[in-house]
């Protein structure tokens, strides 16, 4: 089997509000900028990387490709089959795996 880490914190009353998502829409904004005064033409992901990228050197951006992505999404079904539904999930705000068979949920 394949590792791979997943990551990601995710806070309802914070979305869209904290310091990355600062950053995020300034980024956003150059790009569109460059994009409609017609300076770049961006057609893929791909394309909208380097520019990124290209607009941000103080920033590090990651490109994954859509056939990584693909490849992940088939793993994770794999892995999450059998998995075991947690009734109420919509309510609960916190999960930690206990002794690697059990989960605690708040």
């Amino acid at each position: 089997m394949d590792s791979f880490t997943l990551n990601g914190t995710f806070f309802a009353a914070s979305h869209g509000k904290g310091a990355v998502d600062g950053i995020r829409g300034s980024n956003e904004r150059s790009e569109w900028i460059a994009v409609i005064s017609r300076k770049n033409i961006v057609n893929s992901a791909l394309e909208l990387y380097d520019l990124a990228c290209s607009l941000s050197k103080n920033l590090f951006f990651i490109f994954i490709a859509r056939e990584e992505v693909i490849e992940k999404m088939v793993k994770l079904d794999v892995e999450w089959e059998g998995l075991k539904n947690i009734p109420g999930i919509q309510s609960k705000h916190f999960f930690q795996s206990e002794e690697g068979h059990s989960i605690c949920v708040a």
